[in-house]
């Protein structure tokens, strides 16, 4: 009896299961004929979302292309856009350098304006100073003028330096390298050793110049008629002889006399 209540009981726990599984496989055909449904539902979604895919992708593919292309015109033209870059940049230097150039240009034309100013105003000092200067040395020349004129009109008194001066300045002899065949220094010992002075000249003829050392005979000449001249034009003072009479010591000198030592000097 045990036993067989043991076997009842499972045979009801079976049943039970069955039933179970019976339900179970009543639900899960329902469930399958949903399933089956949705999978239906699902292929057709498929399909339908393949199509789509194709044509997304044949548009995406399109569209790729046309962007690649654009991208490669955009490359050159980044490339275009480099190139005129790097001339910009190259002008925008030369324009930076030419600009410099023009700024140190216009302060060197600031420099050389005010310069010009300086200049001319000292070009206006300069012409000032020059006809002050003429001015000057008009009067300078008067006074020198007057001064060797008053030298001249007392050649009686002179002495040798005095009588060389007034050859010398009568020659233009102030240059003494320009006259290497004249000893003047030694022309000027031979008058102080002839004792030759202002009063020597009232009888001075060529021959006593001659004897002084100027043995050049145009040179002698030239001399002579200085000498000559400056006897006329300053006349020296009367000397009133012993006797009472009245004498400038003075004579004059032939040609014939001066042509001895005309002739020496051949």
């Amino acid at each position: 009896l045990s036993d067989y209540k043991k076997a009842q009981n499972i045979i009801d726990e079976q049943q039970n299961r069955l039933e179970q599984v019976s339900n179970n496989v009543y639900n899960l055909l329902t469930k399958q004929s949903s399933l089956l449904t949705s999978i239906n539902d699902w292929k057709q979604t498929q399909i339908s979302g393949k199509n789509e895919y194709t044509k997304l992708l044949q548009k995406y593919n399109e569209i790729k292309f046309e962007r690649m292309k654009l991208q490669q015109i955009l490359q050159e033209k980044v490339n275009e856009c480099n190139l005129k870059i790097d001339e910009e940049n190259s002008l925008n230097k030369k324009q930076y350098n030419k600009n410099n150039e023009l700024s140190a240009v216009n302060l060197e034309i600031k420099v050389f304006e005010q310069m010009s100013k300086e200049c001319n105003k000292l070009i206006e000092r300069y012409n000032d100073f020059v006809k002050v200067n003429n001015e000057n040395i008009k009067k300078l020349d008067k006074h020198i003028l007057r001064k060797w004129s008053n030298f001249e009109k007392i050649w009686y008194e002179w002495n040798e330096k005095d009588i060389m001066a007034f050859i010398k300045y009568k020659m233009n002899w102030f240059n003494l390298n320009l006259l290497p065949t004249i000893d003047l220094n030694q022309i000027e010992k031979n008058m102080q050793k002839q004792q030759i002075n202002g009063d020597s000249l009232r009888t001075i003829d060529k021959n006593d110049l001659f004897s002084m050392g100027f043995t050049n005979y145009q040179l002698r000449c030239q001399i002579f008629e200085y000498i000559r001249i400056l006897r006329t034009k300053y006349p020296p003072p009367i000397i009133i002889q012993s006797n009472g009479t009245a004498s400038r010591k003075e004579k004059e000198i032939t040609d014939d006399a001066d042509d001895k030592n005309k002739n020496k000097d051949k």
